[in-house]
């Protein structure tokens, strides 16, 4: 083999190496991102599902799935069922009326409600 062939050989060999390597990169690059794509487009839909549950569910009994309206009680917001008459309490406002029921005797006054309701 002459040398002519030997450094062309290398030349072509040292070419498609040179491919190989842009290849790679281009792949990982790719790679990348699809993946900031992927994570973008399924953080969106978590939140469209968010959504449409909140949409769904939002003020609706989880007895008897009516709708329910929000009643003050010693000046805290509490869900009550416009059908079955149950009473649902948001995080924390069960400790704020056992707090004020020490001041005030105000829960009578809902189980109160609820009799003439009947």
């Amino acid at each position: 083999m002459s040398e002519r062939q030997g450094n062309g050989e290398r030349e072509e060999f040292k070419a498609i190496s040179k491919i190989k390597e842009e290849e790679e990169y281009f792949y990982k690059k790719d790679l990348g991102l699809i993946r900031k794509m992927r994570e973008r487009a399924d953080a969106e839909r978590r939140q469209r599902e968010l959504e449409q549950r909140k949409e769904l569910h939002w003020m609706r009994c989880p007895k008897c799935g009516s709708q329910m309206h929000e009643v003050e009680l010693a000046s805290v917001k509490i869900d009550r069922c416009s059908e079955c008459k149950g009473v649902y309490l948001d995080n924390g406002e069960l400790e704020i009326l056992l707090q004020m029921q020490k001041k005030h005797a105000f829960l009578s006054k809902l189980l109160k409600e609820s009799e003439l309701e009947k």
